[in-house]
């Protein structure tokens, strides 16, 4: 594999959980979504995208080796646990551990396709976006074409599992609503 480079320290820190990653690799975007963002992966999530048999298992263990990537340890999460909402418990370990270093300031926003943990970031105004999202930002930033923002959704509704409504939303979504999710001047280029 190719070692993926990064020379902008300033980007935006975006934070992502498992399913998003694993769909982003299916849809050829995960390496687009590290040139674009300096991203992070909890521990928990790591162990969930490397399990023998996943899609991308061997791509995403070699991504935790190369500096474009920032693995969050496991443990710095857990130390929040006392305090926080009990809401939180509801959700699978992984989209809560990610969710936890969101409320504590290690990203700028979450990349978060699990249903359960959506609705608790748009209940907190906690602020994400879903991998059907991405091609679109990418867009919007001048960082892929229409055409190709057009087969990269098509990819990620194959292989996501996007209701028809969640689908319309995120076709209905401009640049007022992403905005928050553009990479800045110069990121990603």
């Amino acid at each position: 594999m190719d070692t993926i480079q990064t020379t902008d320290i300033d980007r935006k820190r975006a934070i992502v959980d498992a399913s998003s990653a694993i769909i982003l690799f299916k849809a050829g975007l995960f390496g687009r979504l590290v040139q674009t963002y300096h991203v992070l992966m909890t521990t928990t999530v790591l162990s969930e995208v490397t399990r023998s048999g996943y899609p991308g298992a061997e791509f995403f263990r070699e991504v935790a080796r190369q500096p474009a990537v920032t693995i969050v340890p496991y443990g710095r999460c857990a130390a929040m646990r006392l305090s926080e909402d009990q809401r939180l418990f509801l959700l699978d370990r992984g989209e809560r551990d990610t969710i936890f270093c969101l409320k504590h300031g290690r990203a700028d926003f979450i990349i978060i396709d699990d249903g359960r943990g959506s609705s608790f970031c748009r209940n907190n105004d906690l602020p994400f976006i879903n991998a059907l999202l991405f091609p679109r930002v990418l867009l919007l930033s001048g960082r892929l074409s229409a055409a190709a923002c057009d087969d990269k959704t098509a990819r990620i509704i194959q292989c996501g599992r996007y209701s028809p409504k969640i689908i319309a939303a995120a076709g209905s979504m401009g640049l007022r609503e992403l905005r928050p999710f553009l990479p800045g001047a110069g990121e990603g280029q």
